[in-house]
C-alpha cells in the first residue's frame, strides 16, 4: 500500500506532535511525580573479563553482551523474560578517570533459595566469599568479591524464596552505606517516595510487597567525603529510578533543591537525568515512555538469542577458568 504526499505529511505532523508532548506535558512541582527503582548498574575496567568471572564462576547466563556493555538480567520487562525478577542489572565500562580503587557505597543483593548449598559449590570453584552471616530478621547471607572489588551479596530471603541459583539473577534489594544516614534517609523518602520500615540500625525503603527496596544503614568505615562529584561511570554501582514524565521529575528535583548532575537529556533508551543523594552519590533517572514499545520489542528479541545462548551455555567447560 502506497501513502499519497499529503497523508504522509499528516502521519509526520501526528508523530511530531506526540514527541513534542515529552517536553510541552506540564510539569507540577508541588506533587511527586511516580518514580520506581528498577535499575541497577555496575561498572568495571574490564567488561569481558567480569562477564568472564560471571558466567564461569557464578553460572550467570547474560541476555546480552558487547566488549563495553552486558545485559545479565532484566526484571523490569518481566514477563517477557519468564522467571525473571527484581532490577535490571547492566554493566558498564568504567570512565577513564575512575580510579582502580574505589569505594563502593552501593552493594546489590541477589535473592537465592539454597544459599548453603551455592556458597558450598562457590567456594569449590574457588570463589573469593567472605564469612557467612545470619540475622533473624532478614536470613542468611554472604559476600563475594569480583575480580574487580566490586561486593556482592547473596542472600536468603523470608519474604521472597527467590530462584536456586544465579543463572537468572534476581537482585532483591540493594544496600547503600550512609555518612549522613538521617539525612539519606529523609532524601529517599521525601524525594522517590519510598516508604520507611526501620529494622535496628537498617532503614528499609519499601516501594510495595513484592518490589525491589533500599536498605540504608549507617556505614561500618568512614564514607568518605566526595573531592569532587562523580558521574554514574565513576562509581562501582549506581542505582535507577524510571519516572513517567522527565519534564515533572526536573520540576520536582527543582523544587526539592535536588543536585542535579545532567539536565533532561534524550538518549536512545529514553529521556536521562542524573542527580546527586546527600552523600553524593549518583542516581539516574530515567523516563522511558516515547521508547517503551521499541524497547520491549527488542528485549523480546533479545530474549530469543538468550534462550538459544543459554543451550549453548550448558556445554562450557569451566574446568580450566580460575575463579581464585
Amino acid at each position: 500500500m502506497r501513502f499519497s504526499p499529503k497523508r504522509r505529511l499528516k502521519t509526520a505532523s501526528i508523530l511530531i506532535a506526540l514527541v513534542g508532548l515529552q517536553w510541552s506535558y506540564p510539569a507540577f512541582a508541588e506533587s511527586r511525580p511516580p518514580f520506581a527503582l528498577s535499575f541497577m548498574g555496575m561498572t568495571v575496567h574490564n567488561v569481558e573479563a567480569t562477564v568472564d568471572f560471571l558466567t564461569q564462576c557464578l553460572g550467570v547466563r547474560p541476555v546480552h553482551t558487547r566488549s563495553n556493555w552486558a545485559m545479565l538480567s532484566n526484571g523490569w520487562v518481566d514477563p517477557v523474560v519468564e522467571g525473571s525478577l527484581g532490577l535490571t542489572w547492566e554493566l558498564f565500562e568504567a570512565s577513564e578517570s575512575a580510579g582502580i580503587e574505589r569505594f563502593q557505597a552501593v552493594r546489590p543483593s541477589f535473592v537465592v533459595q539454597r544459599l548453603a548449598a551455592l556458597t558450598e559449590e562457590l567456594r569449590e570453584r574457588g570463589v573469593p566469599l567472605g564469612e557467612p552471616s545470619v540475622d533473624g530478621k532478614w536470613g542468611p547471607s554472604i559476600e563475594l568479591v569480583t575480580p574487580e572489588g566490586t561486593r556482592l551479596l547473596l542472600a536468603e530471603d523470608f519474604d521472597d524464596p527467590g530462584p536456586k541459583d544465579l543463572r537468572r539473577p534476581q537482585v532483591g534489594w540493594v544496600e547503600v552505606q550512609t555518612r549522613d544516614h538521617s539525612a539519606q534517609v529523609e532524601f529517599y523518602s521525601r524525594v522517590f517516595g519510598l516508604q520507611r520500615e526501620a529494622r535496628g540500625e537498617v532503614v528499609v525503603l519499601s516501594q510495595g510487597p513484592a518490589a525491589p527496596s533500599l536498605r540504608l544503614l549507617p556505614s561500618p568505615l568512614v564514607v568518605p567525603a566526595q573531592t569532587s562529584q562523580p558521574g554514574l561511570l565513576d562509581v562501582p554501582v549506581w542505582v535507577s529510578f524510571e519516572t513517567t514524565n522527565a519534564s515533572a521529575a526536573a520540576s520536582w528535583f527543582e523544587d526539592q533543591a535536588v543536585v542535579v548532575l545532567q539536565q533532561p537529556r534524550f538518549r536512545g533508551f529514553g529521556t536521562e537525568i542524573v542527580i546527586a543523594d546527600v552523600d553524593g552519590n549518583p542516581i539516574q533517572v530515567v523516563d522511558y515512555t516515547f521508547s517503551d514499545w521499541i524497547r520491549r520489542r527488542a528485549h523480546r528479541i533479545l530474549h530469543r538469542i538468550f534462550q538459544r545462548g543459554a543451550k549453548r551455555m550448558d556445554g562450557l567447560d569451566s574446568s580450566e577458568y580460575s575463579c581464585r
